[in-house]
């Protein structure tokens, strides 16, 4: 029955990948106590009862298939492409309050930006064709399909392990953050699902992609936050040193 769900064409407006995975992954990790399922079953049109029989057999392998399912969906469904993430590698979830994304390798940069202005005001610096400007270190190594566990907060400074932390520390410790692309797409999941956007009050420190054209070392790194008054997501620059409480890093999980 979950895989006849899982083959059946969805609208934009019907699907949201942030919801569908927040399910799947308690399921799989925590199954449905009683009195779980006696709440989820009192709702008054009696459907909730229906979801709770569909998953009740649900194995953390079913779990990864409708996860790529939902993705394969969400790319056919708002930027038109079919897409075969059978042979996915998905990291292991690290826990509660991580979101999945996963970057489809026919996805470019301009293709991000293109929906996303579809659906939103973008702002973007006022100089050459933004891609040729970004290097992004998954993207560049890896021209396939990939998947990360980013740590999936509103605004980026909630996490305070990265706090106070540069472009320049991140690289040094070794660590991985999200990547512009992987802002933007999750930028594009996020506001479908909840009619909101992420940073309103912080900026997400992209310490994965950096300015094409300089040496390494001096490299400017990208950042997206939402600015509320102007009703628009802006694309900015910071220098690998910059430091501010309202600029911080998204962490990721990467195989």
């Amino acid at each position: 029955m979950l895989r006849k769900f899982a083959s059946q064409s969805f609208n934009p407006k019907d699907f949201s990948v942030g919801l569908m995975q927040e399910m799947l992954i308690t399921l799989c990790r925590f199954g449905f106590s009683p009195e779980m399922a006696k709440k989820i079953a009192s709702t008054e049109t009696g459907m909730a009862k229906k979801v709770c029989g569909l998953f009740l057999e649900y194995t953390k392998d079913e779990v990864l298939v409708a996860m790529k399912k939902a993705w394969e969906i969400f790319y056919l469904s708002h930027f038109s492409l079919s897409l075969d993430l059978s042979n996915l590698v998905i990291p292991e979830c690290p826990g509660v309050g991580w979101r999945l994304l996963v970057i489809a390798r026919d996805v470019t940069l301009d293709f991000i930006l293109h929906e996303c202005r579809n659906t939103f005001n973008v702002q973007t610096p006022n100089f050459e064709f933004l891609p040729d400007l970004v290097i992004s270190e998954r993207r560049n190594k890896n021209f396939i399909s990939y998947a990360v566990w980013v740590k999936d907060i509103e605004n980026s400074n909630e996490d305070k392990n990265l706090a106070r932390f540069c472009a320049a520390d991140i690289e040094a410790k070794g660590l991985a953050t999200e990547t512009l692309e992987e802002r933007l797409i999750h930028e594009f999941v996020f506001f479908k699902e909840k009619g909101r956007h992420l940073d309103v009050s912080s900026i997400t420190l992209c310490a994965g992609s950096r300015r094409r054209g300089v040496q390494s070392s001096l490299q400017d790194v990208w950042s997206v936050h939402w600015n509320k008054e102007k009703e628009q997501l802006e694309i900015g620059l910071f220098g690998p040193h910059r430091v501010d409480g309202n600029l911080c890093a998204r962490r990721v999980i990467c195989d």
